[in-house]
């Protein structure tokens, strides 16, 4: 927050007449100018998700119509200085399907210079969105896809655990978390499904890149939510890698996890990050590690981990850390330092 506070000099107390010389205004600092022609990236991309394609067709230009959310990050598509070049004026509007995540994108600008950014070129070549901007053709791709991802999503994902989560409009959502194998050949259109959801890390997580989900060592877990069906949105997923582990076990590593702006700040996040826990421990894998984590997810890991700590059956971590506080506890109170303790 900016605070704008006014100072008043007071005189040395002494009566005068004569009003005071006025004092020369400071003048405001102002915004450096934006070289001409170039657009923040920030103010022109917005993306939003609709539950029935057609209310693309419904709502006939009213933006107001849907919940416009914003990418953190932009550099992996306009460069790195996260500017467009060669408009006055321009705005991407990005309709995703919360289901089948088919993209529905209306490209407007005014004053466009004979060199400017090809904007479509750069959504598919450096972001990877494939779309279309014909609104029929983006209904009847959803039309297309809706029945075979529910097939394949009851055939080739394992659901992993339901729960509700704090909902929008409504108390409560229900959500599922399934997991797959995106390079099993039958799961072809989850595998699609996933290819469809690839850019949305590198609008959200500094650095992120894609990942070949045809590589056998991949399992995807899915958030979705709603009550069932097709309608239900994905919410959320993250990646693990599988890595072998001598002599006869494996080494897990969670890549990538994201919670979709609409669905963020639900508990999603550690639900997922809960049922990756299980399934390692059910694997009876060696260890699972984070590829790159941010400040955000440590805190979210460090929380989820406290939790798992105290929901140990018998509270058998409790009680080894009580143990191990009661025999240091002498020897602090005589004087050696903690950190000594540490030592091996």
């Amino acid at each position: 927050d900016e605070h704008a506070a006014k100072r008043v000099k007071l005189g040395d107390g002494t009566a005068s007449a004569v009003a005071p010389e006025p004092q020369p205004q400071q003048q405001q600092q102002s915004e450096p100018e934006r070289e001409p022609f170039t657009v923040p990236a920030e103010e022109v991309m917005t993306l939003c998700l609709v539950e029935r394609p057609e209310r693309v067709l419904e709502a006939a230009g009213d933006s107001g119509a849907f919940e416009w959310f914003a990418p953190t990050f932009t550099h992996q598509v306009f460069g790195q200085d996260e500017v467009v070049r060669g408009y006055e004026s321009c705005r991407v509007r990005c309709f995703l399907h919360a289901s089948t995540m088919h993209a529905y994108v209306e490209i407007s600008h005014e004053g466009k210079q004979p060199k400017a950014d090809d904007i479509g070129h750069l959504l598919r070549e450096n972001l990877g969105l494939e779309y279309t901007e014909d609104k029929g053709e983006f209904v009847r791709r959803v039309k297309e896809t809706e029945r075979a991802l529910e097939r394949s999503l009851s055939n080739y994902a394992t659901s992993c655990r339901r729960f509700s989560v704090r909902g929008g409009k409504e108390s409560e959502t229900p959500v599922e978390v399934v997991r797959f194998k995106p390079s099993e050949g039958d799961a072809e259109p989850l595998r699609k499904l996933h290819d469809r959801l690839q850019f949305m890390p590198l609008l959200y997580v500094d650095g992120a890149n894609y990942i070949d989900n045809e590589d056998p060592k991949w399992d995807i877990y899915l958030a979705l939510a709603g009550p069932g069906g097709t309608n239900r949105a994905v919410a959320g997923f993250c990646t693990v890698y599988s890595f072998y582990a001598y002599p006869e076990r494996r080494r897990l590593r969670l890549s990538q996890i994201l919670v979709l702006p609409p669905f963020q700040r639900r508990g999603l996040a550690s639900r997922m990050l809960e049922q990756v826990y299980a399934d390692a421990a059910g694997a009876e894998a060696l260890d699972l590690t984070v590829e790159d984590p941010s400040e955000e997810f440590q805190q979210l890991r460090e929380s989820v981990d406290v939790r798992r700590v105290r929901q140990t059956s018998d509270n058998f971590y409790v009680k080894a850390v009580e143990t191990l506080l009661s025999k240091c506890r002498p020897m602090l109170e005589n004087g050696i330092h903690a950190d000594t303790l540490l030592l091996p």
